[in-house]
């Protein structure tokens, strides 16, 4: 309400109160069109109130429309751009999978100008991506992701094929869904993997005839070394007769841990469960009298193939070099930051202090010195470490680390 209102209305008031005095009809008539005049007031401030809010309204929203708006040709400039200047062939196909954008390398590659493709079903452009084929990977086991990933041979605009990292990813434009396609070529990637796989099993051939032959001989050592030692009495060339024979043992000893080894990463890690593995009869029964008490129940872990070999040796370290182990355990916690720690306890002997850092070096120990090397090679494949932290004289506590991702619970159906 203005200045002037305000005087108007106060006069009005006023004339008014002193106008209640006269009883005239007259009287009355002024003091009735003085309310009314007042009532007239106050509407029209409520006008003019509820127009400033509306303007001011308005205004905000017009405003935030033109932030809103610059925001999306920003993000449009930006799809546009990474769109064009990304180095692989980029489709865009609507929910009939008909094609309504390519970038420039989807031309370069497959020989096609954009106004040739625009509108076309995917089947029908032959480069080997069909509708089938994606509907297959978007309704398969993965379930609702972000972006789906498929290994294809596609055709180039020469014809010739090649091995491409396909990702389809749903998105939404001008409020339609609609499917973008990358076309990622990793030819060369797969034919280096391929080369290097063949390369490794023609040494994994070549190994194993070279154990063989080396077995063999080392067998006619053995076995000519022990006629020999029957037919000596004298001590001093029988002592030396049986080095011989003890250092053919080793030499069979590490020809075996060469085929151990070799297996080692020959086939993709998986998840596993110990407590699976642990009641298997061959680790159950490998200390008579003595089952390792596992409390892993549910537990899986990310690891080599050769996870069952971890938990034998572990047992056969016990069963050798425990001292009169009669109990055996494994048991697990969590740290804060998501490793998992396996232990694995025994009621032995356990390690002297001064050796607790070098069991699990190559050669080192009583027996093969093999057993525990091989057990960290296996467990380091997914990131895994051991070390062992039992106090002497009171049995070994080996820690399995897991880092965090490695390891899962699952429940039995």
């Amino acid at each position: 309400m203005n200045k002037e209102s305000e005087i108007n209305t106060d006069t009005v008031i006023r004339k008014i109160e002193e106008l209640e005095e006269d009883s005239s009809p007259l009287a009355h008539d002024y003091i009735d069109l003085g309310y009314a005049y007042i009532k007239h007031v106050e509407r029209m401030e409520k006008i003019l109130g509820i127009s400033d809010k509306f303007y001011s309204d308005l205004k905000n929203t017009s405003e935030q429309l033109l932030l809103t708006q610059e925001a999306l040709r920003e993000n449009e400039e930006k799809f546009i751009s990474i769109f064009q200047k990304t180095p692989d062939p980029i489709l865009i196909v609507n929910e009939s999978f008909r094609i309504t954008e390519v970038n420039r390398w989807f031309e370069s590659v497959f020989r096609r100008p954009r106004e040739t493709v625009i509108g076309e079903h995917l089947d029908d452009i032959a480069i080997n991506i069909t509708e089938a084929g994606i509907r297959e990977v978007i309704e398969g086991p993965e379930g609702d992701v972000q972006a789906y990933h498929a290994e294809m041979n596609i055709m180039n605009g020469c014809g010739n094929p090649f091995t491409a990292d396909v990702s389809f990813s749903p998105i939404r434009i001008r409020n339609e869904p609609c499917l973008i396609i990358q076309i990622h070529n990793i030819d060369d990637i797969r034919k280096a993997h391929n080369a290097v796989s063949q390369v490794n099993q023609k040494l994994k051939i070549l190994a194993s005839v070279t154990r063989h032959d080396i077995l063999n001989r080392v067998m006619v050592i053995s076995a000519y070394s022990d006629i020999i030692k029957e037919g000596i009495t004298d001590p001093e060339m029988k002592k030396r007769i049986e080095a011989i024979s003890q250092s053919s043992d080793e030499i069979r000893t590490l020809i075996n841990f060469t085929r151990e080894y070799q297996e080692l990463n020959s086939a993709e890690p998986a998840w596993q469960s110990p407590d699976a593995i642990l009641a298997r009869p061959l680790l159950r029964n490998m200390i008579p009298g003595i089952s390792p008490d596992s409390s892993l129940e549910g537990l899986e872990i990310y690891a080599d193939r050769l996870l069952e070999k971890v938990f034998y040796n572990l047992i056969d370290n016990s069963f050798r070099h425990g001292a009169d182990v009669s109990k055996i355990s494994l048991s697990y916690h969590l740290q804060s930051n998501g490793e998992l720690i396996i232990l694995y306890e025994d009621d032995g002997g356990g390690v002297s202090p001064e050796e607790k850092a070098q069991i699990f070096k190559k050669g080192f120990g009583k027996n093969t010195g093999m057993g525990l090397f091989l057990i960290s090679e296996i467990l380091s494949i997914t990131g895994i470490s051991i070390s062992e932290t039992g106090e002497h004289g009171k049995g070994v506590r080996f820690e399995i680390r897991v880092p965090a991702g490695m390891h899962r619970f699952v429940t039995k159906e």
